[in-house]
């Protein structure tokens, strides 16, 4: 059956199979038992899924990869974004990159070793770190560890004077 006008529907409306079109508009709510909305790119070889999945999670799913994408969890409200557990409210699994400030009113752990590192190249850097022996703090210039400050062994500032007391050594 083909309509060549708008259609008003006042009741339910079954479908079985695909319901497709260019362009509508829908008033009210759209409940869909088991099922998922699927967003194919014209070339028919990439979509995503949008859905519940089997733990009646909220999930972005892009079938070319196999992947979930994004979740939140029904029952925590977590979000994930590349894991299908996240444990916390937001549980991102690979690198996440900010162009403005990261803010936090406690403090931002890393149970990976390095905690900040601000870095112009791999020969020029700063870095807070912590392992099983204590912290440091490392600086390089050109590749050479120029200065080494560290709670458990001995610590040291190559390349250059210091001051105590002075602003010029």
């Amino acid at each position: 059956m083909k309509f060549k006008s708008d259609v008003d529907v006042e009741a339910a409306l079954a479908v079985s199979g695909s319901l497709t079109g260019t362009t509508g508009t829908l008033t009210g709510n759209l409940t869909m038992d088991d099922s998922d909305v699927v967003f194919k790119h014209t070339d028919g070889s990439n979509y995503y899924r949008l859905g519940v999945g089997a733990s009646a999670n909220f999930e972005i799913y892009n079938t070319n990869y196999s992947r979930t994408d994004l979740l939140i969890n029904q029952s925590s409200g977590n979000v994930g974004i590349g894991t299908t557990s996240p444990a916390y409210k937001l549980d991102v699994s690979g690198n996440v990159r900010s162009s403005l400030e990261i803010i936090s009113n406690s403090y931002i752990k890393s149970t990976g070793g390095s905690v900040v590192r601000s870095e112009f190249n791999s020969s020029n850097f700063s870095q807070l770190e912590s392992n099983s022996s204590g912290g440091l703090i490392t600086g390089r210039s050109s590749g050479t560890t120029t200065l080494s400050l560290s709670s458990y062994t001995n610590s040291y500032f190559n390349g250059g004077n210091v001051g105590i007391g002075t602003t010029s050594p």
